[in-house]
């Protein structure tokens, strides 16, 4: 056992609401905010004074393009309760570039940093730090790391459950504001635009063609489906079906099932554009009806898998019911797919509320997302799953669904645990 201190903090150790209404302190730092530095020193200063914390700091995630290295550079943000006392920690992070490789994209507690060997800062100091614990926000936008905030005590603390729970939403608003915020805070160039309104055209060119070869494939399917059952009703009505003859058509069933399937994935996301008629519904109704229709899924495809839901019974929002369900029953389908690979798969699901924001919470403890293929997984067509059991549309369906709604779909993943987050706007 530690011997390290429990740090009291203001929230850390109250109610949950507390807890809340500093993620949603956040979340309002981060929306109002017109340049990502201001969003950025705002919540740095409200997440350390609200815990306690005398020193908060952003590295910025710098990819150098020939090599694919990531390393962190301090952004010159701060949050410092007393800027004399750690003046010196100030002064060696400032020329400090750690390399991101093979960082978690998950919060990070430290104990007591002055006892890690790899607490590289301390070796270049001329006078101690006077830091003692550490936690690591890191800030994942669409599968990418881009900046990590870092906080510091200058007493040693044994790990937080709930605060390492909180950041992680955190983090997430933290994202939001690097999205709104292009290039860090600053203006797009004409080149930057010209190529976000590319990708934007091809997008809008991909959805307009899923949505042509839909329609093209729907009308002779529709056809073959209705030859295929009069054909299946001629059979049985033989003394002695031939059974071979049945056999056959229950296989071209299947294939005609599975290629409807795929017909109404490209529908979906066609029409991900539009969210259609809103009406203010609450969102846990919206959760259990989407897990209902999973369950034939989640006992075909992983029988063992152990499914929990928590949170506020009572969040709601303006949406199009049926829409929504759509989004939640393919994050959910995905969370089950991962499950299924691990023994004892578990998936939870957690819906919270905070003043204007609603999360929901989709949570597995599969192998965890691949580094390499994280930035690919919202893209259409792009699937890791063996063939047949995948369209690659049903998470960028969900996302366009989520986005139409005014709210935002990010993911964080490490090995063992993938995490969805869906923020919608409260009613």
């Amino acid at each position: 056992m530690s011997s390290a201190r429990h740090i009291k903090t203001n929230h850390i150790g109250s109610s949950d609401i507390d807890l809340l209404r500093l993620v949603n302190s956040v979340s309002l730092a981060c929306h109002k905010a017109v340049k990502l530095d201001i969003a950025l020193r705002e919540s740095l200063e409200i997440i350390a004074k609200s815990l306690g914390w005398p020193v908060g700091h952003i590295f910025y995630a710098k990819s150098d393009p020939t090599t694919d290295d990531v390393t962190l550079e301090s952004s010159g943000i701060w949050y410092l309760a007393d800027p004399k006392s750690h003046d010196e920690f100030q002064r060696v992070t400032s020329s400090f570039r750690p390399s991101a490789k093979g960082m978690p994209l998950a919060p990070q507690w430290r104990e007591d940093v002055r006892k890690l060997d790899a607490f590289a800062r301390g070796k270049d100091a001329k006078k101690p730090l006077n830091v003692g614990a550490a936690f690591n926000l890191p800030v994942v936008s669409q599968g990418r790391l881009v900046a990590v905030a870092e906080f510091f005590h200058s007493e040693a603390a044994e790990r937080d459950e709930p605060l390492l729970e909180v950041a992680s939403m955190l983090g997430h608003h933290l994202a939001l504001a690097f999205e709104a915020n292009a290039d860090h805070g600053k203006t797009m160039s004409r080149v930057e635009e010209a190529a976000q309104r590319e990708a934007d055209g091809k997008i809008n060119i991909v959805r307009e063609l899923a949505s042509g070869i839909a329609h093209e494939i729907n009308n002779p399917l529709t056809i073959i489906l209705g030859h295929l059952f009069l054909l299946r009703s001629i059979a049985s009505s033989d003394a002695a079906p031939n059974p071979r003859v049945l056999d056959s058509m229950n296989t071209m069933e299947g294939a005609i099932k599975r290629i409807a399937g795929i017909v109404q994935s490209m529908r979906q996301f066609s029409q991900t554009m539009d969210a259609g008629e809103k009406v203010v519904v609450n969102a846990s109704d919206l959760l259990h009806r989407a897990l209902s229709l999973c369950s034939e899924h989640i006992q075909s495809r992983a029988p063992g898998t152990t499914v929990t839901t928590s949170g506020d019974e009572n969040a709601p929002i303006i949406a199009n019911e049926d829409q929504i369900i759509v989004a939640l029953v393919e994050i959910i389908k995905n969370a089950v797919d991962a499950a299924r690979e691990v023994n004892g798969g578990k998936i939870s699901l957690t819906l919270q509320r905070a003043g204007e924001r609603v999360w929901i919470k989709i949570c597995d403890n599969g192998p965890g997302i691949p580094a390499d293929i994280a930035a690919r997984v919202m893209e259409p067509f792009f699937t890791t799953k063996e063939v047949g059991s995948g369209s690659g549309l049903g998470l960028p369906s969900a996302k366009g669904i989520i986005e139409s709604h005014r709210g935002a779909m990010s993911f964080e993943s490490t090995p063992g645990s993938t995490t969805f987050l869906i923020d919608l706007p409260s009613a």
